[in-house]
């Protein structure tokens, strides 16, 4: 990817330039993988995207920087080259500073001193102190490989409704016009799609809505990239016997390069009379979710598993986690499942097990029965 615009430079009086002021496109990388990191950079405008890469290949979020936060001002003083990849989420613009100038230049400016290490400072607080809280994604993309998933989008939608959420839909289905409450725009005029241009500006113009949802089919033959550059997060929706097609369309996307893994969730829409998905190693390339969902009920005890897959996805969605911790001791063990039985019974899905001892135990059996995944989260402060 490349930038959009001129670069900037900045000068401090008769010295050497100090930095730049560039305009990154959406989707435009901004530090590439394992390149040197020389330089402190403030987020002027939008919104950045860095993600850590291990020996194999796999991403996993390392930070967002939002607008005013800056990154490069401890690693940048070492010059070296870090396994992180960052991308812009949105239009943005990035002041970029040599290191060793800028420090010369707060030596000089006290004022200048202070806000820089108050930025940091704020930072450091807002990762180490403040409780995260997930942020749901405002446009969402629905992709179907074929329109008989298109009622399970429209199913989850209804649930999202009835939680409080304005939903407006581009589709390519009529279908949602019967939908209640649902603002709705047609991707097609006549029998053609509409711009890519009038998909963007009718986005913007729904800014009121609470969620904003472009649902289309792969017979329309657009390419999904146009779709995924403004998502904030996409659901692809599978059925087994598509997966060839499936992988095919997404490994076209180029992923990796484009950092848009962590915005995709593969939905699995199983048969009827089939409560398990075919293993497939290579969708991890491609998305960092998987749920598992039924057309039609299950006989037990698949039917509660993939009833309560479906409200795992509401809660993705809504960037909701509801986890439970379980305590060591065998007299305490033993009312650990009256307390899981309990939240079961007033419909309380879970979403992360934690367990010590025999609350472990517990956890893993809890695990190997709910379709729950087993995960591993690191700590990471700002760079």
């Amino acid at each position: 990817m490349s930038t959009f615009a001129a670069s900037a430079t900045l000068y401090s009086g008769k010295s050497p330039a100090i930095g730049t002021i560039t305009n990154y496109d959406a989707a435009a990388v901004v530090h590439q993988l394992n390149d040197p990191l020389s330089s402190i950079c403030f987020v002027l405008r939008g919104r950045l995207k860095a993600v850590r890469v291990d020996s194999r290949g796999d991403e996993q979020l390392f930070q967002i920087f939002e607008r005013g936060e800056q990154y490069g001002m401890m690693l940048g003083g070492l010059g070296e080259s870090i396994p992180v990849r960052i991308f812009a989420l949105e239009p943005s613009t990035i002041l970029s500073l040599d290191h060793e100038k800028s420090m010369e230049l707060v030596l000089l400016h006290p004022d200048l001193r202070r806000q820089w290490l108050q930025s940091y400072a704020r930072s450091l607080r807002r990762r180490f102190l403040e409780p995260t809280a997930g942020q749901a994604p405002k446009v969402l993309a629905m992709l179907h490989q074929s329109p008989a998933t298109r009622n399970l989008a429209q199913k989850i939608i209804g649930r999202l409704q009835g939680l409080g959420e304005a939903v407006c839909v581009l589709s390519d289905a009529d279908s949602w016009r019967s939908i209640p409450d649902v603002g709705f725009r047609s991707l097609l005029d006549g029998n053609r799609l509409i711009e890519v241009a009038e998909i963007r500006r009718q986005i913007a113009e729904w800014n009121h809505a609470k969620r904003i949802v472009v649902d289309i089919t792969a017979a329309q033959n657009l390419d999904w990239a146009v779709l995924l550059r403004p998502a904030d997060c996409a659901l692809v929706f599978i059925r087994p016997r598509e997966i060839g097609s499936a992988i095919e369309r997404l490994r076209a996307l180029n992923l990796a390069s484009q950092g848009w893994r962590d915005k995709i969730a593969i939905v699995w829409v199983l048969e009827e009379g089939s409560g398990v998905a075919p293993v497939v190693p290579e969708l991890r390339d491609f998305a960092s979710r998987e749920f598992k969902i039924c057309e039609s009920p299950l006989p037990h005890p698949w039917g509660k598993v993939h009833s309560a897959s479906m409200e795992r996805l509401v809660h993705y969605l809504r960037g909701v986690r509801i986890g439970v911790a379980l305590g060591g001791g065998a007299a305490r063990g033993m009312a650990h499942l009256g307390v899981l039985n309990a939240l079961d019974q007033h419909g309380i899905v879970v979403d992360v097990i934690a367990g010590t001892s025999v609350g472990a135990m517990t956890g893993v059996h809890v695990f190997r029965g709910s379709g729950l995944r087993l995960s591993k989260q690191r700590v990471r402060g700002p760079i």
